[in-house]
């Protein structure tokens, strides 16, 4: 059984972790308990940031410090969020608070959510319907509600059935609101009872949000509201998803038979019972002092464009001294990277990953995590395949360790495992492994995963499998509800067939252009995972008079941080664009769109009529690029008209990503690290759009007493089109003095790339 958890919590500890740029599973955006004294809520009139964070009332004293509202008429509040929710993204959301109402409550409160982009001021009486949604109220006459009616002129009063229910004044409610911006709807919940769902859809569509407000009417000095513990959770999960390899050894009793292959020190190599009977059974590898174990996890992950592969697994060391653990990377041409140690020379008692995937230092981490002897530690990593970039981020027990970067890596072929041969005769290192794990996900591809096509008797739907099938599968053996997700009217499956990896349904008595929800209880794969439900609009039979005509509703740009940018905002950091049309295209007419002479690599979402493609590289200064649309015909057979506009850059820049200050053990420098005599390295990702390679000067000044004491400086190559790491080693003479940062071009003009970063203790 304690097996079984453990391998539960793996797992969810890499769904929590895993593509952080497209997919989100429980991500915390906002945590605000407001104990600092401090908070983010504005004014939405004047913008001004609220200082109205008191001490909770007399009895009241485990909230701490709350924030107040103040009894002003027609006053709206909003928190940013940071981020932004979107239809598109089909992201669910969870908005969590702690509310008291006051002991007078001569007061009208109401809850919303909004997207700042689209109004020209937070105040909520100008939010249009598609821009703010009201979510909940409190009623000066007693009464709390989940609004029904989100059009802009409609009673905040109009609840949805049997929401509306009696509050004591002086008490305090947790509200909890899961908004899924994909099912149009949100679902709250009262004390942790599920209080009301509530539909968008109604009055048109939500599109986006990326804040909350409150607004309150009605001024009386005593009818102050108390809000606290104010959390946003991104709960977004991607579900398309393989697994590359597993072993837990529970079920084997060597590694061969797990998958495993040896090089050297087989027979040092069995599974056994761990010492810590959680982990079960576990393959022990030992080295001694003529033999060296050494053995391969393959992975073949060896098409990972615009995909991102994870690996797991829980790594026991008996010793903590010299006797290292180290573990490389192959790729499919078998070039090897080194990626992660134990107990190397440079990182005895601890775990560590390396800068740079291919370093020439060979045993030297950049970044490492006390670990002592006779302790499991569990390992993440995540490789997002991007830019001609990959990007690894390290998690030691769950806790983030840092992100390496590489140019070369193009694939995985296998992981190897090495533990070195000791230096006394008749000892035997032992190294334990279990619970290895490695998948790859497909970077939002749940939403092309089902076709709708034809028209009336013919209409067939096609649903590609996320996952590996058993090799005897039969679609006969499967049973496939498809029903109105409006009226509950079921549809008929008039025949279905699975061929060229693809399950084909006929349907019938389907009615036109309605959201059907398809669910299926014993579709299962290999793993004994059933499909998750997902929805189509239908569209059976044409008709003339209720036909839209296809046009492009809107055309983003995001840059390399990003950033969703309008065409006119484009700079040359952007990197990927989507074209959002205003009805369902037919995919095959998706070919004539272009951006200049960039090689495009675009994807059609027919769920949200979406097509979104990424290049190579970053776009170039101050250069015109024709965006043309052509031959774009929707599911209905009627052709859209030619679109075409210029996008036009202005300079290129050259722009410091991110930056850190490292000890001399690689790891995040702190006030206590500043020591005299110490030795800090700063290290810059730098992003050159310039068009042109250009030459970089970094460099650190330590100040005393306004008088610069030390200064030194270190010439980079800045290649263009791409993020160029650079770093230098800062000796610190003196505990008390001010460091700054620079990034400079060339010595002879000394224009500032990057200013700003100081460190003090």
């Amino acid at each position: 059984m304690k097996k079984v958890c453990l391998l539960l919590a793996a797992i969810m500890i890499i769904l929590c972790l895993s593509f952080q740029t497209q997919v989100f599973a429980d991500t915390i955006v906002l945590n605000e308990n407001f104990d600092d004294g401090k908070c983010d809520i504005k004014n939405a009139k004047t913008n001004a940031v609220s200082d109205n964070i008191i001490d909770a009332d007399a009895g009241d004293e485990a909230y701490g410090k709350v924030f107040k509202t103040l009894a002003s008429s027609n006053l709206a509040w909003y928190m940013d969020l940071g981020q932004t929710f979107t239809a598109e993204d089909n992201n669910v959301v969870k908005i969590s608070m702690d509310i008291k109402a006051p002991m007078t409550a001569n007061k009208n409160v109401m809850f919303y959510f909004a997207d700042s982009s689209n109004v020209s001021t937070r105040a909520y009486d100008v939010y249009s319907t598609s821009y703010r949604k009201k979510a909940f109220y409190f009623r000066k006459n007693g009464n709390m509600g989940v609004n029904k009616d989100t059009a802009s002129g409609g009673s905040w009063y109009t609840s949805t059935t049997d929401s509306v229910k009696a509050y004591t004044a002086g008490k305090w409610y947790h509200i909890d609101i899961v908004v899924d911006l994909y099912k149009q709807m949100a679902t709250y919940y009262l004390d942790k009872e599920l209080w009301a769902t509530s539909s968008f859809g109604a009055s048109g569509t939500f599109e986006s949000f990326d804040m909350i407000g409150v607004y309150t009417e009605s001024a009386n000095q005593t009818g102050y509201w108390y809000i606290d513990n104010l959390t946003v959770t991104d709960q977004t999960v991607e579900v398309d998803e393989s697994i590359l390899f597993e072993a837990d050894f529970e079920d084997v009793s060597s590694g061969a038979e797990a998958g495993l292959t040896f090089a050297y020190g087989a027979a040092q190599s069995a599974v056994v019972d761990a010492e810590d009977t959680f982990y079960g059974k576990v393959l022990q590898f030992a080295a001694t002092e003529t033999v060296t174990s050494r053995f391969k996890v393959p992975v073949n992950a060896l098409n990972p464009a615009n995909k991102s592969v994870s690996m797991s697994f829980d790594l026991y060391a008996e010793e903590a001294d010299k006797v290292y653990c180290m573990i490389y990377l192959y790729d499919s041409k078998g070039k090897d990277y080194k990626i992660l140690c134990r107990n190397s020379n440079q990182a005895a008692g601890k775990m560590g990953y390396f800068k740079f995937l291919n370093i020439g230092a060979p045993w030297k981490p950049v970044g490492t995590v006390s670990k002592g002897a006779g302790t499991w530690v569990h390992v993440d990593g995540i490789f997002e395949f991007r830019d001609n970039q990959t990007i690894i981020k390290w998690y030691f027990d769950g806790v983030k360790a840092g992100t390496t970067y590489s140019y070369g890596l193009k694939d995985i072929s296998y992981i190897r495992f090495n533990v070195n041969k000791t230096e006394t005769a008749d000892v035997t290192k032992v190294y334990a492994i279990d619970n290895i794990l490695m998948r790859q996900y497909e970077n939002n591809s749940f939403n092309t995963k089902h076709t709708l096509s034809g028209s009336g008797a013919e209409t067939t739907l096609e649903i590609t499998p996320k996952s590996n099938l058993a090799k005897d599968f039969s679609v006969q053996n499967c049973n496939f509800e498809i029903v109105n997700s409006q009226t509950g009217a079921a549809a008929t499956v008039a025949a279905k067939e699975y061929k060229d990896g693809k399950l084909v349904l006929t349907l019938s008595g389907l009615e036109y252009s309605q959201p059907y929800t398809v669910t299926s209880s014993d579709f299962c794969d290999i793993y004994g995972q059933k499909m998750e439900g997902f929805e189509f609009f239908s569209n059976p039979q044409y008709d003339e008079k209720n036909a839209v005509v296809p046009q492009i509703k809107a055309v983003w740009f995001y840059d390399y941080d990003g950033n969703r940018l309008t065409a006119n905002q484009v700079t040359t950091e952007v990197n990927k664009m989507e074209i959002l049309f205003n009805t369902r295209i037919k995919a095959s007419t998706i070919t004539g769109i272009s951006l200049g002479d960039l090689t495009l690599a675009g994807e059609y979402s027919s769920k949200n009529n979406s097509y979104t493609a990424t290049w190579g590289g970053y776009l170039e200064p101050n250069t015109s690029y024709p965006l043309s649309v052509t031959g774009i015909v929707d599911v209905n057979g009627k052709a859209m008209a030619d679109y075409s506009k210029n996008i036009t850059t202005g300079d290129g820049t050259v722009n410091v990503k991110s930056i850190e200050l490292l000890n001399s053990a690689g790891e995040t420098a702190t006030a206590t690290d500043i020591v005299e005599g110490a030795v800090l390295t700063a290290k810059l990702n730098v992003l050159n759009t310039t068009g042109e390679a250009v030459n970089g000067v970094l460099a650190y000044g330590i100040y005393k007493d306004s008088y610069m004491t030390d200064n030194d400086f270190t010439h980079h190559y800045l290649e263009a089109g791409r993020i160029t790491e650079v770093d230098m080693e800062i000796p610190y003479s003196d505990a008390t003095s001010k460091l700054k940062i620079f990034m400079w071009d060339e010595l002879s003009k000394l224009n500032a790339y990057y200013s700003g970063f100081d460190f003090q203790e």
